[in-house]
């Protein structure tokens, strides 16, 4: 099959479906990973409807990725990070969950385990995956993102203002090693930086497809993160600079 067939085939998939996993495309159409990610890349270019997002692609009219969507990408990864970040929560912790889909990720593994902790959050959705678990689950109001399911803006900041945590666990749309963590929104940007900064200890869990993507708002530079934990394979350089940085790399 020809490389524009593909695309044009993806293209009516994605427009069908609303989204799409790269590693389900690659198995469909026998051909690599990257193949199907030139494919979108190239599809990006020429429709303004179409958006690449982590591991997938998605059509949307305003390259806002819902939370229902992302939630189902990179299902496995996710599950596996949210394991190792449970592995560092202690009975009595308090911690701080973003409103990312990989937190979500991490809430079920918590509520898996018999420890007594209390989670701080801005995700809505959480509300429903705790539901049920001896976890106590305290919520910051504010002005309510359909897309993320989440609370943000002043009244979130000045809520959130008031707590503190001994873990914060951070799972931001980009990362670079170099840059720092960055968002899409300025308003999460604002909610996940607080977060970080009320924290004993911050903890960022991100995937693979996180590392060098683009998001606009800055959130922080890398050196204030403690712990990255990551599947991606880390060359000796970047370990070295995790190193400098005082970052342990899991």
């Amino acid at each position: 099959m020809l490389a524009q067939q593909r695309q044009a085939l993806i293209e009516s998939m994605v427009k069908e479906q609303g989204s799409l996993r790269v590693s389900d495309l690659s198995e469909q159409f026998n051909v690599s990973q990257e193949t199907i990610r030139r494919d979108i890349d190239k599809l990006q270019e020429e429709n303004a409807y179409i958006s690449k997002i982590h591991g997938g692609v998605s059509y949307i009219s305003d390259h806002v990725v819902p939370s229902a969507i992302r939630k189902n990408l990179l299902v496995e990864e996710k599950s596996q990070l949210a394991k190792k970040a449970v592995s560092l929560i202690k009975n009595g912790d308090v911690i701080f969950l973003d409103c990312s889909t990989t937190s979500l990720y991490i809430a079920q593994e918590i509520a898996k385990t018999e420890h007594q902790v209390t989670i701080i959050s801005n995700s809505s959705q959480l509300c429903e995956y705790l539901k049920g678990s001896d976890i106590k689950l305290v919520m910051i109001g504010g002005t309510y993102c359909d897309d993320n399911n989440a609370f943000t803006g002043t009244l979130a900041i000045q809520m959130l203002t008031n707590f503190s945590a001994h873990k914060c666990f951070i799972s931001c749309p980009s990362v670079s090693l170099e840059k720092g963590l960055y968002d899409n929104s300025e308003d999460e940007a604002s909610i996940r930086k607080l977060m970080m900064d009320n924290a004993q200890q911050t903890i960022l869990v991100v995937d693979y497809t996180k590392f060098d993507s683009f998001s606009l708002m800055k959130i922080s530079n890398l050196d204030c993160i403690d712990v990255l934990l990551t599947d991606k394979l880390m060359s000796e350089q970047e370990k070295m600079f995790c190193c400098n940085q005082n970052i342990k790399i899991m």
